[in-house]
């Protein structure tokens, strides 16, 4: 039978952009974490994401029920690149 499991890591505001909220969503299925970055509209990676980012890893890391972590992001863009606004 199919596990899963969805946890929404804390949203972090943007400070340049207070109405956009960056979240990183993270999804087991099956022993495989889905780590997917949400930061509209491109995904740019700005300090928020990384953060948030990597406290997903490392909590698909500790969990001893995941053999393998997918990163990938929302919309049509995976990441644009970095945040320099």
């Amino acid at each position: 039978m199919p596990c899963s499991l969805t946890v929404v890591f804390e949203p972090v505001y943007n400070e340049l952009c207070p109405m956009t909220q960056i979240t990183v969503r993270a999804d087991r299925h099956n022993g495989i974490a889905v780590l997917t970055i949400d930061h509209p509209p491109v995904n740019a990676m700005a300090q928020p994401v990384r953060a948030a980012l990597l406290e997903a890893v490392v909590a698909a890391d500790e969990d001893a029920g995941v053999a393998a972590i997918v990163i990938g992001g929302s919309g049509r863009h995976f990441v644009a690149g970095a945040d320099i606004r």
